[in-house]
């Protein structure tokens, strides 16, 4: 008797059409069906999962670059502002000491007309 159950058992390992009859005598084919089929379902679900991860890793470096070239623009752009800012003062401050040279020149050619009329006066 311990040989046919041994039999038993190892065609219940090794042969899965031999386990489903035997489910089915049991009113569990259904169920090992079931089991059978999320099982799959699982598998195809993590392989979906890997892929989205994949593009997500993809896309991520795709922003990261992107944000590296931004970053490298803005950089360029706040020196060229810079240097901007830096030549507009110079310009101002040649600006301001040519206005202050014309103002101190009319002061002292006002003050020179204003004594001669004083004196013609």
């Amino acid at each position: 008797m311990s040989s046919l159950k041994e039999e038993f058992l190892e065609l219940l390992e090794r042969d899965r059409e031999f386990r489903y009859a035997v489910a089915g005598f049991l009113g569990l084919d259904e169920i090992l069906k079931r089991l059978d089929m999320h099982e799959q379902r699982l598998v195809e679900l993590r392989e979906e999962a890997v892929k989205l991860r994949e593009d997500m890793i993809t896309g991520f470096k795709r922003y990261d670059e992107e944000i590296r070239k931004l970053r490298e623009d803005m950089v360029a752009g706040f020196k060229r502002h810079d240097e901007e800012i830096v030549k507009l003062r110079e310009d101002m401050n040649r600006g301001f000491a040519l206005v202050e040279r014309h103002i101190s020149a009319l002061v002292q050619d006002g003050g020179y007309c204003l004594r001669k009329r004083l004196e013609k006066g």
